[in-house]
């Protein structure tokens, strides 16, 4: 018998979630990986919340679907991955409770980024260089707009 309230092995707001980031093809990487964030954390908070004992497959799945939502996006692979690797850690007490706080880490994290870019590529950015982008990313726009303020002329060609 086909249930309603969940998809396979996930439930269903949260594959209805999932599939608003599959679909979305006008937001960044940053956008997009905070709304993977917000599902996997609102999962995993709903757990805590409700003293469930956490289901690794079911936490598996979920960040399986999330991947696939978007499969060349780097930021989201890579938080994905890292929660694979800490909900099989043997060390930790509260597995749970690391992978929540990895969450919160990583949405604070995402908030420096573009200063953070910023602060690391103009190292490499030389009087009148040319640069070459293929992203029109909410950080290449910043980090245009930074250089641009800091008065160094380049050339950008963007595609």
């Amino acid at each position: 018998m086909y249930c309603m309230d969940s998809i396979g092995n996930i439930p269903k707001k949260y594959m209805i979630k999932i599939n608003h980031i599959k679909n979305d093809h006008t937001n960044g990487a940053i956008y997009l990986t905070r709304k993977a964030i917000d599902i996997i954390g609102g999962y995993l908070q709903e757990i805590s919340l409700h003293n469930k004992k956490l289901n690794k497959k079911k936490l598996r799945d979920i960040l399986f679907e999330v991947t696939n939502a978007q499969p060349s996006m780097a930021s989201i692979i890579l938080f994905c991955n890292q929660l694979v690797i800490l909900s099989e850690s043997k060390h930790q007490a509260n597995i749970l409770e690391s992978l929540i706080n990895y969450c919160n880490i990583t949405i604070k994290s995402l908030g420096h980024a573009s200063e953070n870019i910023n602060q690391y590529a103009q190292v490499f950015i030389k009087h009148q260089c040319k640069i070459a982008t293929y992203s029109s990313s909410s950080l290449v726009k910043n980090f245009l707009i930074f250089i641009k303020n800091k008065k160094i002329p380049v050339e950008v060609y963007c595609s």
